[in-house]
């Protein structure tokens, strides 16, 4: 007899839930997606309702630039080969790029580098990526930029009203872009709908609207999460309820 499989409930379809969907459902969970907006009407098109998914926007910046938090870069280095992986599947099947890699100009806040700039320069070394780095004032980072086709990006902000008219230092880093951020959510929908994730959506059928517990038969005096309730009353049990969103 076939062992039955684990079911994980996930609350929130926007980026962080559709991935996990995808990720569980390829290790064999079943797994069911709830949201209360209709993303499978709206295609995650960008509105005035608060109550959409962060994921939801046009475009937002993409970068691997966070100081001392060298966990943050290596994540974000991971991600980006995974969009330009997905992108590769994408470019073949006709669709247009979900990640721009057209890079980003970290401006300082005056013509010298800042903390924050000079502690993720030295984390970009430590990973090897600090070639991928273009400081403005440096002449040899600017010969390297021309070499590589970037020096045009390595603008000049004049500091306003400094009587040496100096400009605003600034790191151009390649590696930076941005993701087309709902075209990814529809993608990854429709991907999570095609492996065989379920979807619960809509203010009544989606929306969340309290755990299901019951007390726990291994530690006295605590419960155990079975599942949730939707607003329209309904309840869905499943081993593992996930919150993914804010």
């Amino acid at each position: 007899m076939a062992e039955q499989k684990k079911s994980v409930a996930i609350v929130g379809a926007g980026i962080f839930g559709l991935s996990l969907a995808i990720a569980l459902n390829e290790r064999n969970y079943k797994v069911t997606v709830f949201d209360q907006n209709r993303y499978d009407q709206d295609a995650y098109e960008p509105g005035d309702d608060r109550l959409q998914v962060a994921s939801i926007d046009h475009n937002k910046i993409f970068r691997a630039s966070y100081g001392t938090k060298e966990h943050y870069q290596r994540l974000a280095m991971e991600s980006r080969e995974v969009w330009i992986s997905e992108d590769e599947k994408r470019k073949n099947a006709g669709d247009e790029e979900i990640f721009n890699g057209c890079g980003m100009l970290r401006v300082q806040p005056s013509d010298k580098l800042g903390a924050l700039e000079r502690e993720t320069l030295v984390n970009m070394e430590r990973n090897g990526l600090l070639d991928k780095q273009f400081v403005k004032s440096d002449m040899e980072d600017r010969k390297r930029a021309r070499g590589m086709g970037w020096e045009a990006k390595l603008l000049d902000f004049q500091i306003p009203e400094d009587p040496q008219g100096k400009t605003y230092e600034a790191v151009l880093d390649s590696l930076a872009g941005f993701t087309k951020c709902s075209a990814a959510c529809v993608y990854y929908q429709k991907t999570a709908a095609a492996k065989g994730v379920a979807f619960h959506v809509g203010h009544d059928e989606g929306a969340f609207d309290s755990l299901i517990e019951v007390d726990s038969t291994i530690e006295t005096g605590k419960t155990k999460v079975t599942g949730l309730k939707t607003k329209s009353g309904a309840t869905h049990v499943a081993d593992v309820v996930v919150i993914a969103g804010k």
